[in-house]
């Protein structure tokens, strides 16, 4: 089942969803239901694609290692259209969590950069 947070741009209503790009980030941080409010934040930011790289681009330096992880499987999803992001991404390579090192690469290499 998807959440309130995902739904609005299943069913194409409710408001332009870049107004709620820093509330999706923000559920980065939620570990509830195994995950899912994370995913679902995922799912809903990458369904906005390219307007929410700037957000998920300042998210990467955020000190709480979900939330870095969280925006760059975000980006590596939205692909080619997260170039922007690339700079950023590229700092991560040398993040002191491995895990981030590692799906910054994987981000990398599916955005193309």
């Amino acid at each position: 089942m998807l959440s309130s947070l995902v739904m609005p741009l299943v069913l194409g209503c409710g408001s332009d969803p870049t107004d709620d790009i820093a509330t999706h980030i923000e559920a980065f941080k939620d570990n509830g239901r195994d995950g899912m409010v994370q995913a679902d934040a995922m799912y809903a930011l990458v369904a906005i694609g390219k307007p929410a790289v700037p957000e998920l681009t300042t998210a990467l330096a955020s000190d709480n290692v979900d939330v870095r992880l969280m925006a760059l499987n975000t980006l590596a999803l939205i692909g080619a259209e997260a170039t922007d992001a690339l700079p950023e991404i590229k700092k991560l390579l040398d993040d002191p969590d491995t895990d981030v090192q590692n799906r910054a690469q994987n981000a990398i290499d599916k955005i193309g950069g």
